[in-house]
């Protein structure tokens, strides 16, 4: 049975201090922990190979430009970035 919104434990960035380094990722969002197993290096290797080819490319090509359209961010979020490609 699930608990009431209102008996819920709001987690905080002080409770991170709490978990074992157990190789778990342990993350606050809103006041919800979420717990993932850490990415294996093989993904980390992917993320770097794809940040840098991405970074080659906006070297070349420039596509940065500096704006103020507003994204929306599910349905409760509306952010506005720096810049868009």
């Amino acid at each position: 049975m699930n608990q009431p919104i209102s008996e819920r434990v709001r987690w905080t960035t002080a409770d991170l201090e709490l978990f074992p380094d157990n190789g778990n990722r342990y993350e606050i969002i809103d006041g919800e922990l979420f717990v993932t197993k850490a990415p294996h290096w093989k993904h980390q290797k992917t993320c770097v190979r794809i940040s840098t080819s991405l970074d080659n490319w906006s070297q070349i090509t420039k596509p940065l430009r500096g704006g103020n359209r507003e994204l929306l961010t599910g349905n409760r979020k509306k952010i506005s970035p720096e810049y868009r490609v």
